[in-house]
């Protein structure tokens, strides 16, 4: 192979690297809007942005538990013109206490799925209201004994894991006596100690109590003198 051919190849696959970054670093009409503030969602974003062109879609990121929004969004314009305006202008603009950070992404860097499930309205799943209805409502005496026998043999294995741990504790399980885990007799006599322990010192506080004397009022000396004083003119 020639000099000449070679330096030709070379030259082609510089060109083809060159075209690829420059595709990549194409803008796309896509903008990021960063420290967005509370209270600045989908709606108002749209009434706020269209002042530069129609806005094709929004999507603010937000928090799939609670529905909070995560403060930073993506807009998509028409054109890249637009969307380059947009970030020349808001770009560092101060709103409502925060400095927005608005830049055009580049077509490389904007997903496929990035605006799936924009443009919806958000509703906000009350969980908490889902979880406590489940909680409360009324079972069959099936469910109900489905559901202590649970209780009771999640509180066995916790007491067998504080056993073996050698913590000495002790809990009210919620289940019968038959099927309390058994302990040593050594541990037994200790819990039985530390409660007389404790009987003994409640037991003590609530007499010093019934037995303090009540406190004697005080009469102040300025109402002494005055009384001694009506006495001597008295007599």
């Amino acid at each position: 192979m020639s000099a000449d051919t070679k330096t030709k190849r070379g030259a082609k696959g510089k060109k083809a690297v060159a075209k690829a970054d420059h595709a990549d670093d194409e803008l796309s009409n896509v903008v990021y809007v960063g420290h967005i503030p509370h209270g600045f969602y989908e709606k108002q974003m749209k009434d706020y942005f269209s002042q530069f062109g129609h806005v094709a879609k929004i999507r603010l990121s937000r928090n799939k538990k609670t529905g909070k929004s995560k403060h930073y969004a993506f807009l998509q314009f028409h054109t890249t013109e637009v969307a380059e305006i947009v970030a020349d202008a808001m770009n560092g603009y101060h709103f409502f206490g925060q400095k927005l950070e608005v830049k055009v992404m580049r077509k490389a860097d904007v997903h496929e799925e990035l605006f799936k499930g924009a443009n919806r309205v958000f509703r906000r799943i009350p969980w908490r209201e889902i979880e406590v209805k489940r909680h409360n409502k009324e079972r069959t005496e099936e469910e109900e004994k489905k559901r202590a026998d649970r209780m009771a043999r999640l509180n066995r294995k916790r007491a067998q894991r504080i056993a073996e741990a050698g913590i000495e504790y002790t809990f009210d399980p919620l289940e019968d006596e038959e099927d309390e885990v058994p302990v040593d007799a050594s541990t037994e006599k200790k819990q039985k100690k530390q409660k007389k322990a404790k009987r003994t010192v409640v037991e003590k506080k609530q007499k010093k109590e019934t037995t303090k004397p009540a406190k004697k009022s005080r009469q102040s000396p300025v109402v002494g003198r005055i009384t001694r004083s009506r006495a001597k003119k008295m007599t």
